[in-house]
């Protein structure tokens, strides 16, 4: 699995294939667990889609993961602060994460 990722993300990179290898190896017990036995997380690849600011990414992503309750722990990690500072960790995240919530309560996905 962490030679797939590696060629995925470094060798030839294809970023929606990544998030389809991630998916594939779902259910975990939370976002900083384990995929597949690998060192990547579902933390790891939100800070992928983070990285590239893709929020056309990030709405297969949080739509794709099973249960609800992963899905909500990573909108939750998009919203973190600085622990020292306080202020937003990143604001593209947050920005995102809160479009992302107004459009499931307004009932587009």
């Amino acid at each position: 699995i962490e030679v797939l990722f590696y060629h995925l993300t470094e060798e030839a990179p294809d970023f929606f294939n990544t998030l389809r290898v991630a998916l594939s190896l779902l259910p975990v017990e939370d976002i900083n667990a384990s995929l597949g036995g690998s060192g990547w997380t579902l933390r790891r690849v939100l800070s992928l889609i983070e990285a590239r600011r893709s929020e056309h990414a990030l709405r297969f992503f949080i739509s794709h993961v099973h249960p609800a309750s992963l899905a909500r722990a990573l909108l939750v990690a998009l919203r973190e602060r600085d622990y020292d500072t306080g202020l937003m960790r990143e604001p593209w995240s947050f920005a995102a994460s809160l479009a992302l919530e107004a459009d499931v309560r307004n009932g587009r996905n």
